[in-house]
This record gives structure tokens, C-alpha cells and sequence, in this order.
């Protein structure tokens, strides 16, 4: 079998199946950003919001091959999705050198650790911070 011929039959195989690998080609685009060793910069920011563009042109250029173009697009988006996500969750830690801020909270919980123990805090006020 030929590799134009094998890659029209997985051409025609995304056609079908389409719809069901969108969530998971998406779910790759997220998995790669939170194998990453530290947060992307603006440079990759850019980068895959070119690649998204770019393979949603080439769907609508290229029609033989667009399941595979909206699969990659798919993967760029649950990456910047992922990126996205990070930055409307991220909370502010307390700094190091204000350690000894007033904190004032009701302990919920104390569990034990093998290295210790965790102190579930709850309703915490905590001066100095925003």
C-alpha cells in the first residue's frame, strides 16, 4: 500500500469518527501544556495562536485533508484553553518575607502525614493582603 494511499484511508476514517476525537484531541493540547517543567512564555503564547490559525486555514484551504487540520487545530486550542485556565485560577501567595502577617482563620482539619501534618484552615483573614 502507498503512503498517499494509506493517509487518504486515515483521511477518510477522521471523516467518521470526527466528532468523538475533537474532545480527545483537545484533551492532547491540554496534556502537553501541563507536562511542560515551568509555564509557557508570550513567545509560545504566540506561537500556537499562529498554529491555530494557520491549521484552521489549511482546513478551509485544503479539503482532503481538513479532518486532520480541525485535529491539530483541536490540540492547539485545549493547549491555549489550558493556558487560559491557568491565568483565571491563579491566586496570590503570600510572600516570604511577610510571613509573620496576622492570619486568623478556624483550623477544619488536622491530618496526618508521614512527613508531618496538614492544617486545613477555613474563613482565614489575612492582613496585608489583597
Amino acid at each position: 500500500m502507498s503512503p498517499a494511499l494509506s493517509f487518504a484511508a486515515l483521511v477518510a476514517a477522521l471523516r467518521v469518527q470526527l466528532v468523538p476525537l475533537f474532545p480527545c484531541a483537545m484533551g492532547v493540547g491540554i496534556a502537553v501544556y501541563f507536562a511542560l517543567s515551568r509555564e509557557p512564555g508570550l513567545a509560545l503564547a504566540i506561537l500556537v495562536g499562529c498554529a491555530i490559525v494557520m491549521s484552521l486555514a489549511l482546513a478551509v484551504v485544503a479539503p482532503a485533508i481538513r479532518p486532520v487540520a480541525i485535529l491539530i487545530t483541536a490540540a492547539f486550542l485545549g493547549f491555549a484553553a489550558a493556558r487560559v485556565e491557568t491565568i483565571l485560577v491563579d491566586a496570590p501567595a503570600v510572600p516570604r518575607d511577610d510571613i509573620r502577617t496576622g492570619i486568623v482563620g478556624t483550623i477544619e482539619a488536622i491530618d496526618a502525614l508521614p512527613a508531618g501534618a496538614r492544617i486545613v484552615l477555613g474563613d482565614l483573614v489575612i492582613d496585608d493582603l489583597a
